[in-house]
């Protein structure tokens, strides 16, 4: 149906969404970044087997490579929360915690240290409690430092995905033909828990049709909702998700959230001359396809080089 004059709805747009983190400025600050940073994401990728397009992904997402931390003061900021915002007033008075213990740990000023209202650091938008967990000095020089060094930074991320389950060569999403029947049985929640033989005997199509993978291999259908053009319809892409999709879905639970950091990350990845994280043509809104746009997302191309099955793992 047409969209009215002015119409509003709440729900969310995948392809506006997506637009928003594929611009050209970002794509040149990530490029940089992995060039100013290969060593520290190289030696990640040893360490952790996390791939550097996903921590150049999630950095990109969460600030922008360090444009935009937070303007807030991260102790009036918890200080704030533990004690006016009654809901979560627990959460926050241990995130205080943490936090205190941190500066105490790590010779840092209590006013100097900014972030978001929240009470996220630095450029990975880490919560103090995480600092602690997954916090990493990988540079070596005596403190965590997650605000000013790219080094911690990288390295922290890396230890956060691999702790949770982050499979090194394994794509983020499989692209493939699924209809609505199959989503509805195979999709929904943050969790693959069905099987890569189950989605292939129902019909499901990947578009890639050399890539093979264990039959026992955890998958499931994610889908990303946005509007026909012109109208308030509604429809879906969907896509296989793997072990490595929930494991960004870990760092946010939105499938939005995951959908951005693995098309930013393959997009900056594929112009660094590296395989990105997703395995198959790059699916797209239809309308956004290059045989109906010549210029479909800032002239990103829309083919990834697949990834190399071998590498792959259940």
């Amino acid at each position: 149906k047409p969209a009215p004059k002015n119409a509003k709805d709440s729900r969310k747009d995948w392809e506006k969404y997506r637009n928003i983190f594929l611009g050209q400025h970002r794509l040149n600050l990530g490029m940089k970044f992995w060039q100013d940073n290969k060593q520290y994401l190289d030696k990640a990728q040893e360490i952790y087997h996390v791939d550097p397009a996903v921590i150049i992904g999630i950095i990109g997402v969460e600030t922008r490579y360090g444009e935009n931390t937070g303007s807030w003061k991260v102790l009036d900021s918890l200080v704030t929360l533990s004690f006016d915002y009654k809901r979560r007033a627990d959460f926050f008075k241990k995130e205080l915690e943490e936090f205190l213990v941190i500066l105490h740990k790590n010779d840092l000023k209590p006013f100097e240290v900014e972030g978001s209202y929240a009470g996220a650091v630095g450029l990975p938008q880490f919560m103090p409690s995480s600092i602690k967990r997954f916090g990493v000095d990988f540079d070596r020089d005596g403190k965590i430092d997650i605000n000013h060094s790219t080094a911690d930074t990288i390295g922290s991320i890396a230890n956060y995905l691999s702790k949770h389950g982050w499979v090194e060569g394994l794509p983020m999403v499989i692209e493939a033909d699924i209809t609505d029947e199959q989503a509805a049985k195979f999709g929904g929640g943050t969790n693959p828990r069905f099987k890569w033989s189950s989605l292939l005997k129902s019909g499901v199509k990947p578009l890639d049709k050399t890539a093979h993978y264990p039959a026992d291999m955890p998958v499931f259908i994610v889908d990303f909702p946005y509007y026909i053009p012109g109208s308030l319809d509604y429809t879906k892409l969907y896509r296989i998700g793997t072990k490595n999709f929930t494991s960004v879905l870990r760092y946010n639970s939105s499938y939005f959230y995951a959908g951005a950091v693995l098309e930013l990350g393959t997009a900056i990845a594929e112009l660094m001359g590296y395989t990105g994280l997703i395995d198959g043509e790059k699916l797209l809104p239809p309308h956004l396809k290059p045989a109906a746009s010549p210029n479909p997302s800032d002239g990103i191309k829309e083919t990834v080089t697949p990834l190399n099955p071998s590498k792959t793992a259940g």
